[in-house]
């Protein structure tokens, strides 16, 4: 495509890895926490991370099942987005 002279767009897979990336940072963030203070004063915290983790792998999974299930190329000739 760049041989046409579209500029491939990269906003699909930004989102994807900023979704997973911060699943992941905040759990490795609570497990830091945990073992420094100990289990029972980091229990809520350890609480709030999953879930966290659970919504943001749940907003991953209906990321790419319904917004890049269908997608194949992503990209901009001009002042035209296809």
């Amino acid at each position: 495509m760049k041989s046409l002279n579209y500029v491939q767009s990269h906003t699909l897979t930004d989102v994807r890895l900023a979704l997973g990336y911060t699943a992941v940072l905040a759990v490795a963030a609570a497990a830091y926490y945990e073992y420094k203070v100990g289990f029972q004063q980091a229990k809520s915290w350890s609480m709030l991370s999953v879930g966290t983790y659970f919504l943001l792998n749940a907003g991953l999974y209906l990321w790419t099942t319904y917004i890049e299930s269908q997608t194949v190329y992503m990209g901009k000739k001009g002042d035209i987005w296809v």
